[in-house]
């Protein structure tokens, strides 16, 4: 879908007679003047018809009347062709943005409740590819149980998160490294020391996350996860 801003069409307008003339002395003065000479003392024998007409034709000889041509917005001047396409790349770049996100969206899940874990189960039961990005308490859990869900299926879980391993921000090093390999032993891939900068469909309808270490990875789903630790 394309969109292209169309030209403004001049508007021509019907002439009128500068009416508002007559507010000065000088123009009413010899709007008055020119009056009475075509009509001297006839005003009350000749018909309306004639004494309008009359009327009319003085008051564009004095007074004058507007050219017709539709009055130009003084900030308008601007309004060229230039800015124009300028504006319609904009707008089309705003669209492409729009569908993208909406895209996006529409495979991406904030993790909060049990119907949330439902959702994520059954893709996972159906073969689907899964990233969680955090590795606190709640995605560390998550990832261990659906990682356990794809073993019987062709599906896959990975893990994303800043630190060197799951739950290092509460647990020790050795700790945390220990839970790393139960995550990992349960079929879940982790890619640690990375954040996602950055995320895209597929024309096959995938996400696709760009990581700020450069790599990326492709999938069917992205849940994004709040948690506590």
């Amino acid at each position: 879908m394309s969109l292209e801003i169309k030209k403004r069409k001049a508007v021509r307008a019907e002439p009128r007679i500068r009416w508002w003339k007559l507010n000065e002395d000088e123009y009413s003065r010899k709007f008055r003047e020119e009056v009475s000479q075509v009509l001297g003392e006839k005003i009350e024998e000749d018909r309306w018809e004639t004494i309008s007409e009359v009327v009319r034709q003085k008051a564009k000889k004095v007074l004058g009347v507007t050219s017709g041509r539709r009055k130009e917005d003084k900030e308008t001047w601007w309004w060229n062709e230039e800015v124009q396409e300028s504006i319609s790349k904009k707008k089309r770049a705003k669209m492409k943005w729009d569908r993208q996100m909406d895209e996006v969206t529409d495979k991406v899940t904030l993790f909060r409740s049990v119907a949330d874990f439902q959702q994520l189960h059954e893709v996972a039961g159906k073969g689907g590819h899964i990233t969680i990005i955090g590795g606190g308490f709640l995605g560390s859990e998550l990832a261990c149980a659906l990682g356990y869900k794809t073993k019987s299926t062709k599906g896959s879980v990975t893990q994303v998160y800043p630190e060197y391993g799951n739950m290092a921000k509460v647990l020790p090093e050795y700790l945390s490294r220990w839970t790393t390999d139960k995550v990992k032993s349960e079929g879940v891939d982790i890619i640690t020391h990375s954040t996602v900068k950055d995320v895209t469909t597929t024309p096959d309808g995938k996400l696709k996350l760009s990581f700020d270490t450069g790599k990326e990875v492709g999938f069917i789903y992205t849940f994004s996860l709040v948690y506590t630790l």
